[in-house]
């Protein structure tokens, strides 16, 4: 029995000690990193080994996670994390620790949350590049007595041109208590990410959906976009929400004499994505979006009996100057507003005169064009040029 019980006690550290060596063998390739902070630039740092380094990070996390219940602290369980990786030397520490503006061979603290009231833990993490951080995204579900991982997101090809890290600013998951095929085991996966970099608030925003179902071997990604965006407009410079069967996103984008707000509203069915309304929150913005869009797209918001005529016009190859004139409303045709956009170079421009119908809240379609206002159409309606969001609490203010 004594033999047994000497045993049982030696067991104790040998457990401590082959979870200390999985932060230690993390260490033992970050390390290596730092020396060569402007290694490959051509993915900024970023190699295969990388991915190594993602998956050590994730199975060392995954080591730690119990079996979590609906009122889990996602706060607690990501400080516990974070101060064994601050323990085990793995974040920078100050600016002096990490020259040349490179994080190469540094972490990023982990993030936690909660997801469709308790029912999905996300876990975030960030590795270290030049000038910024690679984050990946990995959701839990409590299976039994422990967590299965069933959706993660990360970026594993490091080729010129293929590399695309990001700062991923919501990982959102649906609910599925109210689907409207009644399928509680099917979901959406909807990530926000921003191109990371040292310097400008211009840079691509990435918006990507999943579908994941119980029984599939791997969740579905249905939408994968990439657009070039104003991050300077709001923060989190990307917003979005996800229901059971539709996304909505918003950002901003070039437009309006600056920036304005580029709306992307999906419907999902089964493994179909549909753009719908709205697709712009001011007249304006909508004749904007309507020509950058195919005519296949713009079509769809194009009143029939002048989708012809339009769609030569659509074809046009003129742009825009970034003159602004003010949106008029048409008295006599409550749901008629007109918009001016003056199309050429500096030197010779010609205006065009656009009729947009808009009903509520924000269904906008093209309803003509002429080279002449349109009569009726000169009451001044400065509500109708107001900037306009639909994630209204996004700014963080003091």
């Amino acid at each position: 029995m004594r033999w047994l019980v000497g045993l049982l006690l030696a067991a104790v550290p040998v457990a401590g000690w082959a979870e200390d060596a999985r932060l230690s063998e993390l260490r033992g390739m970050l390390v290596p990193m730092r020396e060569h902070p402007l290694a490959h630039p051509e993915s900024r740092g970023a190699t295969p080994d990388l991915t190594v380094v993602k998956h050590k990070l994730r199975d060392w996390i995954e080591s730690r996670l119990a079996p979590f219940a609906p009122n889990e602290d996602p706060i607690a369980l990501a400080q516990r994390l974070n101060d064994e990786l601050r323990q085990a030397g793995l974040f920078c520490a100050s600016e002096k620790q990490c020259p040349q503006q490179s994080w190469l061979g540094f972490l990023n603290p982990v993030r936690v949350d909660m997801q469709a009231w308790g029912t999905f833990l996300v876990v975030q993490t960030a590795v270290g590049i030049q000038c910024a951080f690679d984050q990946s995204a990995y959701a839990y579900e409590r299976t039994g007595d422990h967590s299965r991982r069933f959706w993660q997101s990360e970026q594993d090809d490091y080729r010129k041109g293929k590399y695309l890290p990001q700062n991923l600013h919501a990982v959102l998951i649906s609910p599925t208590d109210y689907r409207p095929d009644g399928d509680k085991s099917a979901h959406l996966v909807l990530t926000l990410g921003t191109e990371p970099w040292c310097s400008s608030n211009w840079h691509d925003v990435y918006v990507r959906v999943w579908r994941t179902k119980a029984g599939m071997a791997e969740p579905k990604l249905l939408l994968d976009e990439g657009d070039w965006a104003y991050l300077g407009a709001h923060d989190p410079p990307i917003q979005g929400s996800v229901g059971p069967a539709d996304v909505l996103v918003e950002y901003s984008v070039a437009g309006g004499g600056h920036s304005r707000p580029e709306i992307r509203h999906y419907m999902v069915d089964q493994d179909k994505v549909e753009r719908v309304d709205p697709i712009a929150l001011r007249p304006r913005d909508f004749v904007e979006e309507w020509f950058l869009r195919s005519w296949t797209e713009a079509s769809r918001w194009t009143e029939p009996g002048i989708r012809t005529k339009m769609q030569q016009r659509h074809g046009s190859p003129h742009a825009a100057t970034d003159d602004i004139y003010p949106t008029l409303h048409c008295g006599q045709k409550p749901d008629l507003w007109q918009v001016r956009i003056d199309f050429g170079d500096a030197d010779k421009q010609t205006p065009e005169y656009f009729l947009i119908r808009w009903q509520p809240p924000y269904r906008f379609t093209m309803a003509a064009v002429s080279d002449r206002p349109w009569a009726g159409c000169t009451e001044e309606d400065p509500a109708a040029d107001e900037v306009r969001t639909l994630f209204p609490v996004q700014d963080w203010r003091e």
